[in-house]
């Protein structure tokens, strides 16, 4: 009987060491003045986050494709058990995930209209809308609420589909100021960015310490696209790491990509 407890109490043991220690999903809504009604946001806040009130935090900001949503990769992309692991074992810095809802055709330019061709129409109005002036407001909220760092080392900006399409265009906008720019099945098409091949090889006020991270499915049928724009930044010297999978445009190939994003952005030295 005491030989069967000890084994017991072993387990039991064994079992907690084994439990990370868990960050937190936190959402609000957010209001903003670039869109027609407030947009929800969530936020991966790392479990140390809460018990010092004076440490400023790397952070990820992370988007959806077309038809996802701020949940996607907390629902979908199991991002919250990735990074609580990858703390708890050091193998990345504690980090905070921004989260926004950007799909253009439900929220941006529309009042919940979920129809699939507003979802069409707001993926052509994002080529030339508000998102600047929209991220704007989500870097303002997310800096009112947490301790984010701006030191560009600290800093990535990655997304899926469509969203690496918006994370290219921020990249951009903004250059020099991430350090790493993750880029998973890229939907990239001439004239989808401010800057093309041309304007990057003679406009000095791009990406400086910027390392671009692209991941493509060898079914996907973005693949093309996707490595042309690797070309493209690479005629520019722009530093681009390449990982090429088996499978195509799907959370099989996205969630292999953001373990080894995050690892190269966050990494403990």
């Amino acid at each position: 009987m005491a030989s069967k407890i000890f084994i017991s109490f072993f387990i039991c043991l064994f079992s907690l060491s084994n439990v990370f220690a868990e960050g937190t999903i936190e959402r609000y809504e957010m209001p903003t003045a670039s869109a027609l009604n407030n947009r929800p946001i969530q936020y991966y806040i790392p479990e140390c986050y809460y018990k010092d009130d004076t440490t400023s935090y790397p952070v990820l900001y992370l988007f959806h494709g077309v038809n996802g949503d701020e949940r996607s990769w907390v629902r979908d992309g199991n991002i919250q058990s990735v990074l609580d692991s990858m703390i708890e074992n050091h193998i990345i810095k504690p980090c905070i995930v921004v989260m926004p809802n950007t799909n253009s055709g439900k929220y941006i330019w529309g009042k919940g209209d979920k129809s699939t061709l507003a979802v069409f129409l707001g993926y052509f109005k994002n080529r030339r809308g508000n998102f600047k002036e929209y991220f704007q407001e989500i870097e303002f909220f997310s800096d009112s609420l947490y301790r984010i760092s701006h030191i560009p080392s600290d800093r990535a900006i990655a997304g899926l589909s469509n969203g690496a399409m918006q994370a290219a265009n921020l990249s951009n906008m903004y250059p020099g100021q991430y350090a790493y720019v993750g880029l998973f099945s890229p939907v990239i098409f001439k004239g989808q960015v401010p800057v093309m091949e041309e304007e990057w090889c003679i406009n000095p006020s791009l990406p400086h310490g910027t390392t671009f991270w692209i991941g493509i499915g060898n079914g996907d049928v973005f693949r093309k696209s996707g490595l042309k724009y690797a070309e493209y930044l690479r005629k520019a010297h722009i530093p681009c790491v390449v990982v090429k999978h088996s499978g195509g445009h799907n959370w099989g190939v996205w969630k292999e990509d953001i373990e080894k994003f995050i690892y190269a952005a966050f990494a403990v030295n």
